[in-house]
């Protein structure tokens, strides 16, 4: 009988990139469970749980006598960020012991059922002064209830009842402390008086029949000038009679609409005293392209140009970007052709090569850094920048203080004494022998 053969999970995922799912789990799972579960050593998760800055939660810790003795001596929340604890776990452990608070509360005065049946009679203002309240805590108290408030209608005395209408309703609303809006409504209410345009008018304008007749062939612009009276005037009475406003006449004469399209729209408005609006719209509904488009439509035998030479030397060619010329491309999935690179190196360049850096030789012959770069690699020549070896007594100072102390002695990097350190496996300053 043959056995099916079960695949074995490899034995250790050390080294791996870390997944989604395993790095939510950080902080979460202890280090060994979670170092079990996903295949990798205990020194590697909390390697990357330090990294990520993310801390391990840990259990509630016993009281000290030291910690109890310090309950009640200064306010809870700064006994708890002092002892590193949540604020309520203090507050829990002071009332279970019975001991007062650093600061008592202040005496709460309580609501009287007598004193609730008040609210909502009178205004807050006035219930805060029989009771002996701020207003604010009244004014709480009832909204908590849902009581309504009692509002005290206020108005204008004989003395400022007469000014309306005759004063602009700002100056009125500072000298009796109320609201523009306020003297608004109030003269509206008493009076006939209105304000347009910031002057005070009289009663409703009264209008003729010859007056109405010419709101039927005149603008409104026209009419207004003519009646010496507001545009808002005019507009409320060609609402008020049922006047629709006049239609303006198609005035366009052959020579003008012949001159549509030859000029952009602006240019023509301004020839022709015209808005630009009227313009725009005359030429639409001729059906007159536009003289100066936005965007130049491709002609076929631009577009059977795509693919066939390099797109910089086509835009050049056709007056158009290199972008467009690009996108155009693509749309139709052609392949790009790239353009011819410049000549070989030639022997006095190749010369130049390790004697100077490669960020030298790029910027003396004009050439990319990356092309300098593999240039030397392919002729084998080394780079000018030596590697410094280290010395015997250079490594025996490894690990004797910090890297950062021991690369200002050695005039060397930090991470350079780091990576050296850990090749030759010797414990970081400070640490335990088993952590390198």
């Amino acid at each position: 009988m043959v056995t099916a053969r079960v695949p074995r999970k490899p034995k250790s995922r050390r080294g791996a990139p870390w997944t989604r799912a395993e790095l939510e789990r950080l902080g979460k799972t202890p280090d060994s469970v979670l170092a079990r579960r996903v295949r990798r050593t205990i020194r590697e998760v909390v390697a990357e749980r330090e990294r990520r800055r993310i801390g391990l939660p840990t259990g509630p810790r016993r009281w000290t006598a030291r910690e109890i003795r310090l309950l009640g001596t200064m306010n809870d929340h700064e006994l708890a960020r002092r002892l590193r604890r949540f604020k309520h776990h203090v507050y829990y452990q002071r009332r279970a012991l019975r001991i007062p608070p650093f600061k008592a509360q202040a005496k709460r005065r309580y609501w009287k059922p007598s004193e609730v049946r008040l609210l909502g009679t009178v205004t807050d203002q006035e219930l805060a002064q029989k009771l002996g309240r701020t207003f604010f805590s009244v004014r709480v108290e009832r909204i908590r209830r849902g009581i309504p408030a009692i509002t005290k209608p206020r108005g204008l005395s004989a003395k400022y009842l007469k000014l309306l209408g005759k004063v602009p309703d700002a100056a009125l609303a500072q000298m009796t402390g109320r609201s523009v809006l306020t003297i608004a409504s109030l003269r509206r209410q008493h009076t006939t008086v209105r304000f347009i345009g910031g002057t005070i008018q009289g009663p409703p304008r009264a209008w003729t029949a010859e007056e109405i007749v010419a709101l039927k062939r005149l603008t409104i612009r026209d009419a207004a000038a003519k009646f010496k009276c507001s545009k808002a005037e005019v507009h409320r009475a060609r609402r008020q009679f049922g006047v629709a406003a006049r239609a303006r006449p198609d005035n366009w004469t052959r020579d003008e609409e012949a001159l549509l399209g030859t000029l952009s729209d602006g240019e023509l408005a301004l020839r022709l005293k015209r808005s630009v609006t009227a313009v725009q719209v005359r030429r639409l509904t001729l059906r007159i392209p536009k003289p100066d488009p936005r965007y130049r439509a491709w002609k076929p035998a631009e577009e059977k140009l795509l693919g066939t030479v390099p797109d910089s030397q086509l835009a050049e060619q056709l007056g158009r970007s290199r972008a467009s010329v690009t996108a155009r491309r693509q749309l139709f999935n052609r392949k790009a052709i790239l353009p011819p690179r410049p000549d070989g190196w030639t022997p006095e360049e190749d010369r130049l090569l390790g004697k100077f850096t490669d960020s030298e030789v790029a910027r003396k012959l004009g050439r990319p850094l990356g092309g300098v770069r593999g240039r030397r690699h392919k002729l084998g020549i080394k780079s000018p920048r030596s590697t410094r070896t280290f010395t015997p007594m250079e490594d025996k100072l490894l690990g004797t203080d910090y890297d950062r102390v021991i690369g200002q002695r050695l005039k060397r990097h930090p991470v350079t004494i780091a990576q050296r350190r850990r090749w030759l496996k010797i414990p970081a300053f400070g640490k335990r022998p088993g952590k390198i």
